[in-house]
């Protein structure tokens, strides 16, 4: 145990030589298997164009994994705004203005040795999850000036379109239509609920 924390303290080390730098940056940048790959249509985001970015989890269990857990330290600061669309789903307009430090805690004090700041918004039907979604796109955008996830902000994360019509779409990148995710949802519940399946309470009802 002694040797592993003398090992995260060595990595996280203020004074990095320039082979260091480049060591840690390139553990940080190293592509992502496509299970950590988020996908979504521009059916559901209402922007225009499909997306496709790094989950948020897996930005942070890169980070654990190449620093050493508690070798990050997020500071939000946030902005709830009017929002300019009156129905249910766009109540909540946030704003997240986001620090992240990576580093190392010393007798509970955080000693950052490199630091990123970033913005990111997110509109939602309840604040906190618009807050949630705020911080987690700021926190990507400023993890990926780490190179961690870099690639959905350069546009090369290789994105196929995601377009249910659209013969050329391989079938594990297709989202399927809303009666087909309800059916597959609908049998997952039955599952987990032992066979009933309850419209009224089940989580994935309420979704569709």
């Amino acid at each position: 145990m002694e040797a592993k924390k003398k090992r995260v303290k060595q990595v996280l080390k203020v004074n990095h030589s320039y082979d260091d730098h480049r060591e840690i940056y390139k553990q940080l940048s190293a592509p992502f298997p496509e299970h950590c790959i988020e996908r979504t249509s521009k059916n559901v985001t209402r922007k225009g164009y499909d997306t496709a970015g790094v989950k948020a989890i897996y930005v942070q269990e890169r980070i654990n994994q190449v620093l050493g857990y508690g070798s990050s330290r997020q500071m939000p600061t946030f902005t709830v705004m009017d929002s300019e669309k009156a129905n249910a789903w766009d109540r909540y307009r946030v704003c997240c203005d986001i620090v992240l430090q990576l580093g190392y805690f010393d007798n509970g004090t955080f000693i950052p040795h490199a630091e990123a700041t970033a913005v990111g918004g997110h509109r939602a039907r309840d604040l906190e999850d618009a807050k949630k979604g705020a911080q987690t796109n700021a926190f990507k955008k400023a993890a990926a000036q780490f190179g961690i996830g870099q690639d959905a902000w350069k546009g090369i994360l290789n994105t196929p379109p995601v377009d249910d019509d659209n013969p050329a779409v391989p079938e594990e990148f297709r989202l399927g239509s809303k009666s087909q995710d309800r059916q597959k949802n609908t049998q997952r519940a039955e599952k987990n609920n032992g066979g009933k399946f309850n419209k009224n309470t089940d989580f994935f009802a309420k979704q569709f």
